[in-house]
């Protein structure tokens, strides 16, 4: 009966130091397996490849010299001038010169009287005085006396004897629209979607979430060192406009004041004519005389035209240019954005991958 219990005994230890055998064997291993078993680690290094956005290239517009009125010369005013300058009688006059200055006298006698006598009034006692005041820069032109010289120049007789001002395709005196400013229309904004991110939280997400940020950082400092390169290169192209703007107006200053001046030496060189032959021809002297003043104040008008419609090729040859440099600049900023979009959808694709990648470790586990 001992001997029995005694039995039971030792077999109730043996189980029990066999169980505990297992448990620390158990434990043993698990633990050993454990030490193989990292935290949670972002392994996506594809943010690395995120850098800087692609160069743009920003080319300067061409630019265009715009095209200005031209004045043309007659040449058979010329050759009437020369031939009068030449003759000391009647007889060195070509008959050419002749019929011209019939012609002049009969245009001028067909005219109301009171417009007649006011022409040959002011043209027969025209002196040098007369000439310098009309070709001064401030002189102001008698209407009806311009209203004379269209009709002159509608008399197929004598117009091809006045000086023709030749006016660019496109240019158009007293344009309305010419200063009509094209910027505001121009502008356009661009807009980005605002950022969505998952709320997956852990030392995972947390470092694609920093790696993410960096990479969005330097695209955000590449874009901004684009645009403004870009705004810099458009204020230059604007103060360079500016620039040819001026010089272009003052070449065309220049150019109409050295014009004045040759009007009035060809205004002397006319009047000499006239009083060469007054010696042996009156008559055709005062002929001459009336068609001198015509034309020179035909010349002194087409002068001061072609100044102003300079000005105004200048100015639109500025617009155009102002215009060209901000669609450039629209373009160029437009394909900056485009680039900082696609390379923001590049990175919230890598993000989104990473935060999956994180969920995914966390579930394995």
């Amino acid at each position: 009966m001992n001997f029995t219990k005694k039995v039971r005994q030792i077999v109730r230890f043996k189980r029990v130091l066999y169980l505990s055998f297992l448990a620390v064997l158990f434990m043993r291993c698990g633990t050993q397996e454990l030490e193989f078993i990292q935290p949670y680690q972002f392994v996506n290094d594809d943010f690395d490849g995120i850098g800087e956005l692609p160069a743009v290239t920003d080319e300067d517009p061409v630019i265009v010299e715009p095209e200005l009125p031209e004045i043309v010369d007659s040449e058979e005013a010329e050759d009437l001038l020369n031939d009068l300058t030449d003759a000391n009688s009647e007889a060195d006059v070509d008959a050419f010169s002749e019929t011209i200055l019939e012609r002049i006298a009969a245009f001028v006698e067909a005219q109301p009287d009171a417009v007649s006598e006011e022409l040959k009034q002011l043209a027969e006692g025209l002196e040098e005085a007369d000439i310098s005041a009309l070709f001064d820069e401030d002189a102001e032109l008698d209407p009806d006396l311009l209203a004379l010289i269209e009709s002159a120049l509608g008399d197929l007789s004598i117009e091809f004897l006045f000086p023709d001002l030749i006016i660019p395709p496109g240019l158009i005196e007293d344009d309305p629209d010419a200063r009509k400013d094209f910027g505001t229309a121009l502008e356009k904004n661009l807009m980005l979607e605002n950022l969505r991110t998952a709320t997956l939280v852990g030392p995972c997400a947390d470092e694609a979430r920093a790696a993410y940020e960096e990479a969005v950082d330097r695209l955000e400092a590449s874009r901004t060192a684009q645009l403004a390169t870009t705004e810099t290169n458009y204020q230059n192209r604007l103060t360079a406009a500016q620039q040819r703007l001026a010089a272009r107006n003052a070449a065309a200053l220049t150019l109409y004041r050295n014009r004045l001046q040759f009007g009035t030496l060809y205004g002397n060189l006319l009047l000499a004519a006239a009083n060469r032959i007054a010696r042996f021809n009156p008559v055709w002297a005062n002929y001459y005389r009336w068609y001198a003043y015509l034309y020179l104040v035909h010349l002194r008008n087409i002068y001061a035209r072609s100044y102003t419609l300079s000005l105004q090729a200048n100015q639109n040859a500025f617009l155009a240019e102002t215009t060209n440099a901000l669609l450039q600049r629209n373009l160029i900023r437009s394909i900056i954005e485009a680039n900082f979009t696609a390379a923001m959808a590049n990175a919230n694709s890598i993000l989104q991958a990473a935060l999956n990648a994180c969920h995914n470790q966390g579930a394995a586990n």
